[in-house]
């Protein structure tokens, strides 16, 4: 029996020494790991060699960095040949120039002489005629009963040339 338990007993020692063994490699390797990161982090970021020594495995790092300037001329100073054009009849940047029509921000239907305009998700729309250098609003003979929305003569628009086109759009009144 004694023969046995020394068996045990010796087999007891070899694997706590292996376990040992496990986990000095397995920390030598951390420390080496950590070293090596601190090493490649540190520097002055210009050019050089730094080395990590663990007692057992040298490594050697380069970094090398390269800078690109560019420079980006100041034209600010030009004064520009042309000036802007202005703004054709059928964009918003020509009807905000009407007085009141800021809040609209649809462009319905333009053809240069005549447009339907609106303002997004809401029942707000204008009808407007190109004067040459501005849009003014084309008023509403009357409004609806019951409904109060704006309507318009059928005779009025065809002697005033309104196009069929944005005619169709429009609340006759009755």
């Amino acid at each position: 029996m004694s023969t046995t338990s020394t068996t045990r007993h010796t087999t007891a020692q070899v694997q706590g020494r292996t376990r040992r063994i496990v986990r000095s490699a397995s920390a030598s390797a951390t420390v080496a790991t950590l070293c090596l990161g601190i090493v490649a982090c540190s520097g002055d970021g210009g050019e050089g060699t730094y080395s990590a020594v663990d007692g057992t495995t040298t490594a050697t790092v380069t970094v090398t960095s390269t800078v690109t300037e560019t420079t980006v001329p100041d034209h600010s100073a030009v004064p520009d040949p042309e000036p802007d054009p202005v703004p054709e009849p059928c964009s918003l940047e020509s009807l905000h120039r009407t007085e009141g029509m800021e809040a609209l921000d649809v462009l319905i239907y333009c053809d240069g002489a005549w447009m339907r305009a609106g303002q997004w998700q809401t029942d707000h729309l204008r009808n407007l005629v190109w004067t040459g250098d501005m849009w003014v609003e084309y008023l509403p003979d009357d409004t609806t009963p019951g409904t109060g929305y704006p309507c318009y003569d059928a005779g009025r628009l065809e002697q005033d040339g309104v196009p069929p086109a944005l005619r169709d759009q429009l609340t006759l009144c009755e």
